[in-house]
């Protein structure tokens, strides 16, 4: 998570603009590749965890007479909808200009030449950088990989998610189970 942090400031437009590191191909491919990593050993963390979540929750949400507890969960959906009202503002409020990702060499070469038979004044303004993310090419609305729409990327990253954390709960339930076993049979042995 650190590295993610580090290499996330160094090479934000936005965040810092004057520690912005121009073409820095490979911290974009230290920080991409660290997300990622992260992002799997969160489902890994939380997986082999899952029965003491859902213990907590169940404290949570039912009271020791084993009703539910009614304010805590209005304030759970409350508190879900004021995240995605904010994260919809969010995304609506802030505008998706692709000069703020242009870097700033890019932006002062943009040349003009005078074609004398026409009389025309031509400009050549360049784009962004092409190819792939890594490479420096900026997808999404604010220059990372995802799409514009931002509750798409979090329901693609709770999908990873559930796809790290789903196999790992039940590899650990199977593991206990193994070990509990031949706990037993060691005992009456």
């Amino acid at each position: 998570m650190v590295t993610v942090i580090i290499t996330g400031i160094l090479i934000s437009r936005v965040v810092f603009p004057s520690l912005a590191v121009q073409g820095g191909h490979s911290i974009r491919g230290i920080h991409s590749f660290s997300a990622d990593v992260t992002l799997a050993l969160v489902g890994l963390h939380v997986g082999v965890h899952w029965q003491w979540v859902m213990s907590i929750c169940k404290k949570a949400f039912k009271s020791k007479e084993g009703k539910l507890r009614k304010g805590v969960i209005a304030s759970v959906v409350l508190s879900i909808a004021l995240l995605a009202g904010g994260i919809q503002w969010y995304s609506a409020a802030t505008s998706s200009n692709i000069a703020d990702f242009v870097p700033k060499q890019v932006q002062q070469s943009r040349q003009s030449s005078y074609n004398g038979n026409t009389g025309l004044t031509t400009s050549t303004v360049q784009g962004p950088p092409s190819g792939d993310f890594r490479e420096g090419k900026f997808h999404g609305k604010n220059g990372h990989g995802g799409s514009s729409n931002p509750f798409r990327d979090v329901l693609n990253y709770f999908a990873i998610w559930a796809a790290i954390i789903i196999p790992t709960y039940y590899f650990e339930k199977r593991n206990l189970t193994n070990k509990r076993k031949s706990r037993n049979l060691n005992l009456q042995n």
